[in-house]
């Protein structure tokens, strides 16, 4: 990995694990009963739909980053967390500019199906469980290329990134009830 890959991968580590202790302490509340238009000011809630839209397409650009300059050659469990996370992007596009709180239908299952590869694949990598089959003729699922702070790893950031899709899903489901 190049000097620039390393600093960027150490970026985006940092930007993980703030997110991580963002969506615990969204989602903790979420579980409560407090989602964020409860806090939030009317005007920053719209803008959520547009958060999904920027956070899916960010995980498009780095994971096509990551392939194809940097070299990190996809694994198939990698192709599907990539399937259920590329579609959002321009689902919650259009529900922003229509401002179409209904996205949630559509977002939601993707991010839970996500979640279910993402899972598999940081099982397979954190302790050598297999629950899906990974493709005999392509790049080793196992394989880490990075781990920084003692779990970031690219099944972790999908994870992550996922967990954040599915909580401005959950807060669309939410405004659409409301409204």
């Amino acid at each position: 990995m190049t000097e620039n890959a390393a600093l960027i991968t150490t970026l985006l580590s940092l930007a993980t694990l703030v997110a991580d202790v963002l969506l615990i302490a969204v989602l903790g509340g979420m579980l409560l009963g407090k989602y964020p238009q409860d806090y939030l000011p009317a005007p920053l809630v719209r803008p959520v739909l547009l958060s999904g839209a920027l956070i899916a397409s960010a995980a498009i650009a780095l994971s096509l980053w990551y392939s194809e300059i940097v070299g990190f050659e996809p694994c198939t469990l990698c192709w599907w967390q990539r399937i259920f996370i590329y579609p959002q992007a321009v689902l919650f596009f259009i529900a922003w500019r229509r401002a179409d709180y209904g996205v949630w239908r559509y977002t939601l299952p993707l991010s839970v199906f996500g979640l279910f590869f993402a899972g598999a694949h940081w099982l397979l990598q954190t302790f050598d469980v297999s629950l899906l089959p990974c493709a005999a003729d392509g790049p080793d699922c196992s394989k880490i290329y990075f781990q920084e702070f003692g779990y970031v790893t690219f099944p972790v950031m999908a994870i992550t990134t996922l967990l954040m899709l599915l909580a401005v899903s959950l807060v669309a489901r939410r405004e659409e009830r409301r409204g």
